[in-house]
């Protein structure tokens, strides 16, 4: 191991989930001395694992799902070896279920509108005059100004648009939800364009990519492998206090326990709320803290259960009109089988749920599925796990897409990464692997 006392690296990242890890891999690929630098034990940041210490079972911290247009993250995956670990559907396909039954929007491998308005003409309650007024989503979607997106909410760009209430309730809330982790009525319409835009691409023809292994084994190994082969280092369990400077330029990473390591340069990829806790006094007033604080943070409640017997026929669910909003069936993604019948129901948003019980959660979840499916209500539940991340991503408002920073600091040699940078998306997987990428080539930029 490298002894971080004498150190010399050429970059610094300080944070190990998605968005560090993409900039090391990319760093260490152009033969770059990365030190990534994660104070938790295990890599991932919010797509992270650890076991279940009755069931001996994996537990995500929180499911990610993948769309064929996530470029950035598929490219990540490709550089680590393991996007044989993430399988997608040959097509997009969402199924929601109400009191009503099931009902399936099927991509159709046609032109873009074409192809989304095959898929909601095959949803039950959805008319054909009400695909027709659907018409000029995905060219607004694709083509309008996005400082004029942003300045409205989903709801309002719906309202203008003429979508109707079928294709709201069925297709669009739930995916806004889920993708944005907020309501239409106070989600950005600019981010949901481009989610929109990026998955009835031309180029993102596949569908939904399932995580078929414990998140964390996406990273670890192969991200160790590859920034060890160019003579850098993970350094698991280590706290970064401060980043320290000579003049303008950061030069040390200070740790915790009051070790250092110097770097010609240093990315900064942790949550937007731990960027000021980095810096000193004198530092942290260069920093633009209104953005900061103006992201702020949106929950997110995953409940695990352990059940007697298999109530989901798919991989995915949407919960029409119920609390719990998706449901994913590990029987049908992970390739490692449990002793029980797994299935996750996700609560995305500030809807209050956060603040309930675990034992109030669980008794939701369970009445949800009865609701909607006949399977549940002989089901028992053997083992359950509620994870609440109460601040899992920023907040989607209108007005913030033009303000998110972009990969360059105030000063020449530290630079920003994370999903909370101008990425243009939402707080996803995507946009966090997106800003590890442009940072790490923004640093080649200027030292090759």
């Amino acid at each position: 191991m490298i002894d971080p006392r004498t150190s010399r690296f050429d970059v610094a990242v300080i944070g190990g989930g998605v968005a560090g890890i993409a900039c090391a891999a990319e760093l260490a690929e152009a033969d770059q001395r990365v030190a990534l630098i994660e104070q938790r034990p295990t890599l991932g940041g919010r797509v992270h694992s650890h076991r279940d210490s009755m069931t001996g079972d994996m537990i995500d911290n929180g499911p990610h799902l993948m769309v064929g247009g996530y470029f950035a993250t598929r490219s990540l995956l490709r550089r680590l070896g393991t996007s044989s670990l993430v399988r997608f559907q040959p097509r997009l396909e969402i199924a929601m279920c109400d009191e009503d039954g099931e009902t399936v929007f099927r991509h159709r491998r046609l032109p873009r509108e074409l192809g989304l308005a095959a898929g909601l003409a095959g949803m039950r309650g959805i008319s054909w005059r009400d695909v027709w007024r659907t018409r000029d989503l995905l060219r607004s979607a694709r083509d309008e100004s996005r400082e004029k997106l942003d300045a409205m909410s989903c709801e309002v760009w719906f309202d203008r648009l003429g979508i109707p209430e079928s294709v709201r309730r069925l297709f669009l809330n739930p995916i806004c939800l889920s993708a944005l982790n907020d309501v239409p009525a106070r989600a950005s319409a600019a981010l949901f364009a481009n989610v929109l835009a990026r998955t009835f691409s031309d180029r993102g023809t596949d569908g939904l990519g399932f995580i078929t292994v414990p998140q964390t084994d996406l990273f670890e190994g192969a991200i160790q492998n590859l920034v060890e082969q160019a003579g850098g280092e993970v350094m698991l369990g280590k706290r970064a206090k401060q980043v320290l400077f000579h003049g303008e330029r950061a030069v040390w990473v200070q740790f915790a326990d009051g070790r250092e390591i110097t770097a010609q340069h240093v990315v900064v990829a942790v949550p937007h709320r731990a960027v000021p806790d980095l810096f000193d006094e004198q530092h942290r007033g260069a920093l633009d803290s209104g953005i900061l604080e103006s992201l702020g943070s949106a929950p997110i409640v995953n409940i695990h259960l352990w059940l007697n017997r298999p109530v989901l026929e798919r991989p995915l669910l949407g919960l029409i009109g119920r609390p719990t909003q998706f449901v994913l069936g590990l029987d049908h993604i992970w390739t490692e089988p449990s002793r029980h019948h797994r299935v996750i129901g996700i609560i995305s948003g500030p809807t209050g749920h956060a603040e309930k019980s675990h034992a109030e959660l669980i008794d939701q979840m369970m009445e949800d599925l009865r609701a909607c499916l006949p399977e549940a209500w002989g089901a028992e539940v053997v083992r359950s796990l509620v994870v609440k991340e109460r601040a899992a991503t920023f907040l989607p408002c209108p007005g913030l897409l033009m303000r998110r920073p972009g990969t360059r600091s105030p000063w020449p040699n530290v630079w920003w990464a994370g999903d909370w940078t101008a990425s243009g998306f939402p707080a996803t997987i995507e946009g966090a692997a997106l800003s590890g990428s442009e940072a790490a080539r923004a640093i080649l930029s200027v030292t090759h």
